[in-house]
């Protein structure tokens, strides 16, 4: 408790309520009480916390993507917090396996028309996507450029491609690092306007064995 030795309107010692009062050469001081900070480590927040650092160590490898990918979408924030933030919420289980929907990943969101991936052939570290034709649909165009983006599970890095083949071509072709043989790879498809200002929303193909 505190004391008043000067009538209600001096100085005191001690805690009165949430404030403490006390004095240093001969002025009177008052200072509120600390808060109380509520445990910064419970099983939630350290679920986020794990959620988190999963996401940007794999967003990290994805910048030059996500840079293109996501910057109509992410307003207010950067598109790599904007992809962080979508994959946390929507592609990583709980605790305690922590799992990850690579399906549902997002790399790129945009209004460009996307093509109709028809299939994609894997032979080793030579990768082939065939799209159908769709010039003149919606806002599609010949000169539309395919990107693509692979994950290695065994390696946990990333390759992509920005510079594709063009939508009139029909097909793309990547070849990937050769030490990449006998992996397993997560894989994503997205198609860019010849002046980067149009982006299709990114469609993931599956996950493959490079055999």
């Amino acid at each position: 408790m505190g004391t008043i030795k000067q009538g209600i309107l001096g100085g005191f010692n001690g805690k009165v309520g949430t404030v403490v009062g006390s004095s240093w050469k001969g002025e009177a001081y008052m200072r509120g009480l600390a808060q109380h900070v509520k445990n910064p480590k419970t099983e939630k927040q350290l679920e986020q916390r794990h959620k988190m650092d999963i996401a940007q160590k794999f967003m990290k490898q994805t910048l030059q993507f996500i840079n293109l990918g996501l910057k109509d979408v992410a307003k207010k924030q950067s598109p790599f917090n904007y992809a962080v933030r979508q994959m946390v919420n929507n592609a990583i289980g709980d605790a305690p396996d922590y799992t990850i929907d690579y399906s549902k990943i997002v790399l790129s969101h945009g209004i460009l028309t996307p093509p109709s991936v028809q299939i994609m052939y894997v032979n080793e570290t030579d990768l082939d996507i065939l799209w159908g034709d769709q010039n003149g649909h919606g806002n599609a165009k010949d000169d539309d450029v395919s990107i693509t983006l692979f994950y290695n599970v065994e390696k946990q890095e990333v390759f992509f491609d920005l510079n594709g083949f063009i939508r009139s071509v029909g097909t793309s072709h990547v070849r990937l690092p050769d030490d990449w043989v006998g992996d397993h790879i997560h894989a994503w498809f997205a198609m860019r306007s010849a002046d980067n200002k149009l982006i299709t929303n990114s469609e993931y193909l599956g996950y493959y064995t490079l055999e």
